[in-house]
């Protein structure tokens, strides 16, 4: 339990702080292209990307599954994780994300390095910073009898 629940940790907090340029995949429409579910590195949680409602520029991610949902706060799997973040011609940069752990708001960037993979940057006091890659949900290979 204590693992699945650092990997959630370590996911939320690496989604933002200050950008630095990582590579992406070209894209004509940003939103078409990250638009649906992500599973964090580890695979601890579910974050499901789309146009943020009533904000069509903004990008922002509801948490929809966890491995270990009774380690988060109340009412965390259904909320918003991120919201906010603004495409910049190169990657998602800026918006807020609550760490549904401890509450706490970090920045950072996300930008696709392919059709089913995410670069995320993020820092926590702008000190400790780390990058992860997540995959698109449906790219993962399932698992043969389960």
């Amino acid at each position: 339990m204590m693992i699945a629940c650092r990997l959630v940790t370590a996911s939320f907090l690496a989604f933002f702080c200050f950008a630095n340029p990582i590579a992406r995949a070209e894209v004509s429409d940003p939103f078409s292209a990250i638009t649906g579910d992500w599973a964090t590195e580890g695979y601890g949680a579910v974050v499901r990307m789309d146009v943020c409602a009533g904000r069509p520029d903004e990008l922002c991610g509801e948490l929809i599954w966890a491995w270990e949902p009774d380690d988060l706060k109340p009412g965390s799997v259904g909320s918003l994780m991120f919201e906010g973040a603004a495409f910049d011609g190169e990657m998602w940069i800026g918006g807020r994300l609550h760490n549904p752990e401890d509450g706490r708001i970090y920045r950072g960037s996300i930008a696709q390095t392919g059709p089913d993979t995410l670069k995320l940057r993020g820092c926590a006091a702008r000190v400790f910073c780390r990058t992860q890659t997540w995959r698109r949900l449906q790219s993962l290979p399932h698992i043969a009898g389960m």
